[in-house]
């Protein structure tokens, strides 16, 4: 890691010192557009979401104007449809806010309509240096840091689902779901007289990914294994079709070096987390607020993981497990089901002052909660035509990455910051339909998924 970091400042120095400064500063930026996003503990729950977005979209401003310095607008060509439905979204949104007298959906509205095509048209021009490289090496050092104080605050002593040192696991898995983007494009970056750098990404992909399994998360482990199945089965088909028989061959040494690794490192690391934090536990303070006296075993471990990712699944399973005999359908989606029926029954073309409302379900009282998913709480806080709106911009993504990707089976031809965009686009749906959070810093993957969408919604001509 020291090699590393010497030889990137090495480089640096040799640069050009106006590319340096932007790069340095954009990673920067990364790392702390993410830890922000991770949420601030000491702040109370009324405040953190308004100071996060808040201090969010100030970074990004930032990394704006720093980007779009002496830059030419006027040589930048935007794709006209992305560039409609972001302001349909957004100009929707501020006419909501403003007849319902929320400020939020206002400032939702801007974020919309005008930061989000300016953060776009920043990390199109051309540098000298890939913005989507900056991202991943922002999300890579961040997750060094977030191991760093896993080992040494964040114990997984009596614990079902991991948190580390976050409030929640979901959180966890959705910041590990962007750190498996990162990386997987970081494994395509990497160039032959970097190899050595192979195996530092290999331990910190068995390292998110053991952190991901711990979440007991199904959201988590869907999206990461869709990131890694579709970028797997899309380069093996392109290798095949275009008969490059040696890469193919590389490629299925270094995956399955991978799983080597990842699976040694998901048993190295539960130790790490259990038995060898026994002995700091004394001496380093411990944030998690579970009974750090509880001990559970590796092989109870594995049995709770199975039962929870296998639940909804089969029913005798979970009678026999729970005692139980509730909806199948129920268990699997966690309770969602009633509340995706209940905001859809009171979606209307206006929208509603509230994000939040009240379910009542045979087994549970959802006092306030979002819609735990994009489309519907969209269509629920802004109008049906806004949530349809976001529909259309996805599946206009979908169509545009398969062409993309149709064309890389073909003819080979990979744009290399398509992969990010591709795994950032995933962890996004997967997360989208199951979680509410649409805004920029409510969820990670879906700041990630709004950051890579310049790699489409700027014409070829502008992309590097």
């Amino acid at each position: 890691m020291k090699i590393y970091c010497l030889n990137t400042i090495k480089k640096l120095r040799n640069a050009n010192s106006n590319m340096s400064y932007k790069y340095v500063i954009t990673i920067i930026i990364q790392v702390c557009i993410i830890v922000i996003s991770l949420g601030i503990p000491i702040l109370k729950k009324d405040q953190s979401f308004s100071t996060i977005v808040v201090s969010g979209i100030l970074l990004i401003i930032i990394n704006i104007v720093l980007l779009l310095r002496k830059s030419n607008l006027t040589q930048i060509k935007f794709n006209k449809m992305y560039l409609i439905l972001l302001e349909f979204i957004g100009i929707s949104f501020v006419f909501n806010g403003t007849y319902f007298g929320v400020m939020g959906y206002v400032a939702i509205g801007i974020t919309f309509s005008i930061i989000l095509p300016f953060l776009n048209i920043s990390f199109s021009s051309n540098y000298g240096f890939s913005i989507c490289r900056a991202i991943c090496i922002g999300i890579l050092i961040s997750f060094i840091l977030f191991c760093i104080i896993s080992i040494l605050f964040g114990p997984m002593l009596g614990v079902t689902q991991y948190t580390s040192v976050l409030s929640n696991p979901n959180t966890l898995g959705n910041y590990i779901i962007i750190v498996i983007s990162a990386l997987i494009y970081l494994f395509f970056d990497l160039k032959k007289s970097k190899s050595k750098y192979f195996w530092v990404y290999a331990i910190l992909f068995g390292m998110a990914i053991s952190m991901a399994l711990y979440t007991n998360s199904r959201t988590t482990l869907i999206a990461i294994s869709m990131q890694i199945v579709i970028v797997f089965l899309m380069c093996t088909v392109s290798l095949l079709v275009n008969n490059e028989k040696q890469k193919f061959v590389r490629l299925i040494k270094k995956s399955s070096i991978l799983v080597i690794v990842s699976i040694t490192v998901f048993v190295t690391m539960f130790f790490v987390l259990t038995d060898l934090k026994k002995s700091i536990i004394e001496i380093v303070p411990v944030i998690q607020s579970e009974d750090v006296n509880e001990d559970i075993s590796f092989e109870e471990y594995m049995k709770i993981m199975k039962a929870r990712y296998m639940k909804g699944i089969n029913k005798e399973a979970n009678i026999k497990s729970e005692g139980k005999n509730e909806d199948l359908d129920d268990q699997f989606t966690s309770g969602r089901k009633e509340i995706w029926r209940s905001y859809i029954e009171s979606i209307d073309i206006i929208g509603h002052p509230e994000e939040g409302r009240k379910i009542i379900e045979k087994n549970r009282v959802y006092m306030k909660t979002n819609a735990h998913n994009v489309y519907i709480q969209m269509a629920y806080s802004a109008g049906c035509l806004v949530g349809i709106a976001m529909l259309v911009l996805m599946l206009t993504v979908a169509k545009d990455l398969l062409v993309r990707i149709y064309r890389f089976i073909k003819m080979g031809i990979l744009e290399k910051d398509l992969i990010f965009t591709i795994c950032s686009s995933i962890g996004f749906v997967v997360v989208s339909l199951t979680s509410g959070g649409y805004m920029v810093f409510t969820y990670l993957p879906v700041t990630m998924f709004y950051f890579s969408l310049y790699t489409l919604s700027i014409k070829k001509e502008n992309r590097k």
